[in-house]
């Protein structure tokens, strides 16, 4: 049975994981995440899930990771003939589920071309107004938003990349103001940047930009 339990969770969103084939690191804020939360595995996702112990509510993909191993949970299977990753699948079926909120788990580790395109589904579901994020446990990038974005914990280190040619964002409690200043995606100005204060925050001006933290469970960004 999954360890997990179901429920809206906190504010009443509707939250639901999504773990890819890549590694990550079962920090005790993912696995305080996996509460409460709908778990989908993608296709080799599965075989992750299960070295801790954890079963999904749904396994899809086209099955070229997990053969005939058996899934234990229901399944939604795809030709290997096909446009989208089990990534790209699995977000949609969240997506048309419902879920507000939706962490896809081991979405930097292995191939590099999947890493940079997992970007492009934090951008799809933006668009539908969902918010998403991609961790390995340790790290997380989420799209920076027009809300404040808190940021911490003091000390650690926070990187802005931007994903338009210019973007302009607000700041507070870091190292290096980023009070409006323009950065551009030819540059990596926005790169290893410090919190110095317990209430940093950053906010999305303009353009679009890739925020990169260190990993919380916590889902919060206020006006």
């Amino acid at each position: 049975m999954p360890n997990h339990v179901r429920d809206p969770g906190e504010g009443g969103l509707r939250r639901c994981i999504v773990v890819l084939n890549g590694a990550f690191r079962m920090t005790p804020a993912l696995r305080s995440a996996f509460e409460g939360a709908r778990v989908i595995a993608a296709d080799g996702g599965l075989l992750r899930l299960q070295r801790h112990a954890i079963s999904p509510d749904l396994v899809l993909g086209d099955f070229d990771s997990l053969g005939d191993h058996p899934p234990g949970a229901p399944v939604q299977r795809f030709a290997r003939a096909k446009d989208e990753t089990d990534g790209e699948l699995a977000l949609r079926a969240a997506l048309d589920e419902g879920m507000q909120q939706v962490t896809l788990v081991g979405a930097f580790s292995g191939r590099f071309d999947m890493a940079v395109g997992h970007i492009a589904l934090l951008r799809w579901a933006a668009a539908r107004g969902v918010q998403a994020l991609l961790t390995d446990g340790l790290q997380e990038a989420r799209l920076a938003p027009r809300l404040r974005l808190p940021v911490g914990p003091r000390g650690a280190r926070l990187s802005v990349v931007a994903l338009t040619p210019s973007v302009r964002l607000q700041s507070h409690g870091l190292r290096w103001p980023l009070d409006l200043d323009a950065l551009r995606w030819d540059e990596m100005r926005g790169n290893s940047n410090r919190v110095e204060a317990d209430d940093a925050w950053i906010r999305l001006v303009a353009g679009q930009a890739l925020a990169i933290l260190p990993y919380s469970a916590r889902w919060s960004a206020r006006g």
